[in-house]
């Protein structure tokens, strides 16, 4: 498993950015088992679908989503 979450870049119109998860293992035509991932709109992807489909998209570890956002959190707290 790569990382649990994923940004889907220009994801159905330019410009538009879509966030989403890990959602399950799931065996594809080929017998083989695929992560697939579930975006803010309920679609569910696996890697090769949002491939084949021409979107580009990076993992990304739950560490840096948590890390880039401690900012806002102590910036609450004032």
């Amino acid at each position: 498993m790569k990382a649990t979450n994923i940004i889907v870049k220009d994801y159905l119109y330019n410009g538009n950015y879509v966030f989403g998860t890990f959602y399950e293992l799931k065996k594809n035509k080929a017998g083989e088992t695929e992560e697939t991932y579930i975006l803010d709109d309920g679609d569910v992807y696996s890697e090769k679908d949002l491939q084949d489909s021409g979107y580009e998209y990076l993992f990304v570890p739950s560490n840096d989503i948590i890390e880039s956002f401690k900012k806002r959190f102590e910036e609450v707290k004032k």
